[in-house]
C-alpha cells in the first residue's frame, strides 16, 4: 500500500498496466516511452526518503485507480476514467496541505467541498458512460461551447414529476438528522395497514416519475 511505500508488487502492477496500454494502442514506441518513465520513477525513489515516499504513495494511488478502470473493461474510456480519479486523489492529497480551509467546518466550506467533489466525479463519468471516445469528445465540446441555459425551464416543464421527485429526494437528504429520526420513528409506530398504504403510494409516485424504459443495473455488464 501507499502508506507503506512501494514493493515488488508495485512494479509488477506497473508492468501489467503498461502491457494493457500497449495492447490497447498498438503503438510500437509506447513500450520505450513507458519503460523510460518507469526508470525515471525508479531513480527518483532512491534520491531521498521524502521523494521515495511521495513517489511510492502516488504511484500506488494511480495504480489502484487505473486497475479499477481496467477492471471495468479494456478500453481507453475506462483507463481515462480511472486515471482522472487517481489524479484527483493525488492533487487533493497535496492541496489539503496548503489549503487555508482545511480543518474548517463552516457550512459554506463544507458545501463548497461537496459541490466540487460532486462536480469532479460527475465530470469523470463522461468517459465512464460514453460508448466511444468520439461521444466523450462531443460531450466535452457541448460543455465548453454548447450549453444553452434558456432551455432549462423547458426541460423542467416537460418532466415536472422527475424534477419534483429529485427535489423531494434532495430535501430528504439535507434535512437535519433529528428530523429524519423523528419521521422514521413515526413511520415505525404506524399500524401495519398504514405502512403498507404509504409504501403503495411511494411505489405509485416512483412509477409516475419514470420517464423511460427500465435501465438495467450498470454493473451487471461487468
Amino acid at each position: 500500500g501507499g502508506n507503506r511505500s512501494g514493493s515488488l508488487f508495485t512494479w509488477i502492477m506497473l508492468s501489467f498496466i503498461g502491457a494493457a496500454l500497449i495492447l490497447l494502442t498498438g503503438w510500437w514506441w509506447l513500450p520505450v516511452v513507458y519503460l523510460c518513465l518507469v526508470a525515471v520513477v525508479h531513480v527518483l525513489t532512491y534520491i531521498s526518503p521524502t521523494v521515495r515516499n511521495a513517489v511510492s504513495t502516488n504511484t500506488n494511488l494511480m495504480i489502484t485507480m487505473l486497475i479499477g478502470g481496467l477492471w471495468h473493461g479494456a478500453s481507453w474510456l475506462f483507463v481515462i476514467w480511472g486515471g482522472l480519479n487517481g489524479l484527483g486523489l493525488v492533487v487533493y492529497k497535496y492541496w489539503k496541505r496548503i489549503s487555508p480551509w482545511e480543518g474548517r467546518d463552516h457550512w459554506a466550506v463544507l458545501a463548497f467541498r461537496v459541490l466540487l467533489t460532486f462536480a469532479f466525479i460527475s465530470f469523470t463519468r463522461i468517459w465512464f458512460r460514453s460508448d466511444s471516445l468520439a461521444t466523450a469528445n462531443a460531450m466535452l465540446d457541448r460543455l465548453a461551447s454548447g450549453i444553452d441555459l434558456a432551455v432549462l425551464l423547458t426541460v423542467v416543464q416537460g418532466t415536472p414529476s422527475v424534477f419534483g421527485l429529485f427535489a423531494l429526494g434532495m430535501l430528504v437528504h439535507w434535512v437535519p438528522e433529528r428530523w429524519k429520526e423523528r419521521y422514521r420513528q413515526g413511520f415505525a409506530a404506524l399500524p401495519l395497514w398504514a405502512m403498507a398504504a404509504i409504501c403503495v403510494v411511494v411505489v405509485v409516485i416512483i412509477q409516475q416519475a419514470r420517464s423511460a424504459e427500465m435501465v438495467p443495473f450498470i454493473y451487471f455488464q461487468f
